[in-house]
């Protein structure tokens, strides 16, 4: 093998040292690597692990894809001291699905939302008819775990390969490592899902069409096998059979608040028919209207006036389609509808019983983007799932008081709302001294990648504005950019190509304290980070983003 120059040179022995480092750039190797994908983590330069580089915090559950394509809830348990397990009482969601499982000896029996006798290697799962689950521990179990298994169940600890979480004092929702995307083709390992905008699904009934829901010449049966991978969860939307031709749909009221973007997304199939219009209707503004889909190209149609938008592959043929609509200061209710429909910019088909699509899981949020699918059973209030973060401790940055250099690769979701912080991918900051790494939508730019610090004498940004193409907002867009940051230089660089250093700093903001927040204001998925305490120069910038 060939020797390499490194950073690392010292500090590993010297065998160790003379390795070629897949993650190294221009040949310095990063101190610091997350790689979600692979996975591989990296830290001081030691092979380390997920929990021990990062602090993740979400104070509810979530939903992410699995390996086989499902919707299935993040690993998560809800059991309180799961080595040591006691008797106790956990909250749970009516109408949904859980799962207790024990090790060991002993047994659980479960009351209140539900009933059975738990033992080891033996689970017992309940529908949840109120909204508090009882465990009684008779014996003496090892381990104790509760879970929400609905939808396609959950995804197993990535740690352990098994659905087994411990748990101590408090509830643990794990970070959604190994989130699956469909590339057209195959299931991809697309890293870790984070998505710091709490969400609540405002729709009561989302996969229940015909709850709460009004059919229009239209009849929702509850018939074929959804994206949750269960049998009758999703369903086929039909023409009445009436005669002659019209439209078809199902409608749905809904409260909003004034002066607010609001998201309706759905999962939709074709079945006899391709085309599916989603729309908003009895607003003041915007005007009545929405957007079409191709469900068998996964192309969208025709958008109307006062609507943005979006379809993303969802695997089998599913597809998620989502129409974004800011209301006015007198908007508070309004109907959203689902059509069938035989082609674009049109909502007429033949009422003779076979015009039909497949639907599955409506939401409607307050935001300007689809965010992960989050089921609601009929909580008046909606389904929440809160905000989350993750954050790298000091001790564990490889911070450098003369350079720095940063990489970060994902897919985002973003629109473009005119700020030079519309998403916000490395926070490093303490006081108003700080180094990040944004993307920014202001004045001509759509998706420019932004290096920005501030060490306590001056704020110096620099963008790819006119380097390199930006990117264009949508729905979990590719994104791989990288950063210099230096006492005497700062630049950034996008897809390949990097702008041109700017020569202006005279010095690095003190952060030898501070804790890095990764994916500060971010919804998307992130494949790697990697960083060093040394310049990887405009060349190694280039390179890392390709």
């Amino acid at each position: 093998m060939r020797e390499i120059r490194s950073p690392l040179d010292g500090i590993l022995s010297p065998f160790a040292a003379r390795f070629v480092d897949a993650y190294a750039v221009q040949g310095l190797s990063p101190l610091l690597v997350a790689d979600f994908t692979t996975p591989y983590y990296r830290k001081a330069g030691a092979v380390s692990t997920f929990d021990s580089t990062f602090t993740h915090s979400r104070l509810g559950n979530a939903t992410m894809v699995d390996s086989d394509g499902l919707i299935k809830w993040a690993p998560h348990n809800l059991a309180l001291n799961s080595a040591a397990p006691a008797t106790q009482s956990i909250t749970v969601v009516s109408g949904a699905d859980y799962t207790v499982e024990i090790t060991g000896s002993g047994s659980v029996a479960l009351t209140g939302a539900g009933t059975g006798t738990v033992t080891a290697g033996n689970p017992v799962e309940i529908t949840a008819s109120t909204t508090t689950l009882t465990l009684t521990i008779t014996g003496t179990p090892s381990t104790m775990w509760a879970y929400r298994s609905d939808l396609g169940g959950m995804v197993n600890n990535p740690d352990t390969g098994t659905s087994y979480v411990p748990t101590t004092s408090a509830a643990v929702y794990q970070a959604r490592r190994n989130h699956y995307t469909y590339n057209g083709s195959a299931w991809v390992n697309s890293g870790l899902l984070l998505e710091t905008e709490a969400r609540t699904n405002l729709i009561t009934q989302s996969e229940d069409f015909t709850t709460s829901w009004i059919s229009n010449r239209a009849t929702p049966v509850a018939d074929e096998t959804g994206p949750d991978g269960l049998s009758n969860s999703a369903h086929t939307l039909t023409d009445t059979n009436t005669g002659g031709t019209n439209n078809s749909s199902v409608r749905l009221s809904s409260t909003v608040a004034t002066n607010s973007a609001y998201t309706f997304s759905i999962f939709a199939k074709a079945d006899a028919l391709s085309w599916i219009k989603l729309a908003a209707q009895g607003f003041t503004t915007p005007a009545d209207g929405g957007a079409w889909f191709n469900l068998s190209t996964g192309a969208k149609g025709t958008e109307e006036t006062g609507f943005t938008a979006n379809i993303n592959d969802a695997g089998d043929g599913w597809h998620r389609c989502s129409i974004t609509f800011t209301t006015d200061a007198s908007d508070t209710s309004g109907l959203l509808y689902v059509y069938i429909s035989g082609s674009d910019n049109s909502i007429t088909v033949d009422q003779d019983g076979t015009s039909s699509i497949l639907i599955y899981g409506a939401q409607l949020e307050a935001g300007s983007t689809p965010s992960s699918y989050m089921p609601n059973y009929g909580l008046a209030a909606g389904t929440t799932r809160p905000t989350e973060s993750l954050q790298i401790a000091a001790a564990d940055m490889p911070y450098s008081a003369t350079a720095m250099s940063f990489q970060m690769q994902g897919k985002m979701t973003y629109v473009d709302d005119g700020d030079n912080a519309t998403a916000t991918m490395i926070r490093w900051q303490t006081g108003g001294q700080y180094v990040q790494m944004r993307l920014r939508t202001d004045s001509t730019r759509t998706g420019a990648a932004y290096a920005i610090m501030n060490n306590g004498i001056a704020t110096i940004g620099q963008d790819t504005n006119g380097a390199v193409a930006d990117l264009s907002p949508g729905v979990l867009v590719p994104l791989n950019t990288a950063s210099r940051f230096g006492s005497t230089f700062l630049n950034v660089a996008m897809d390949g190509v990097s702008a041109t250093a700017l020569t202006t700093p005279t010095a690095l903001p003190d952060l030898s304290a501070a804790d890095l927040s990764l994916g500060y204001d971010y919804m998307g998925t992130i494949g790697q980070f990697r960083a060093w305490n040394v310049d990887i120069g405009d060349a190694g910038i280039a390179e890392a983003s390709s």
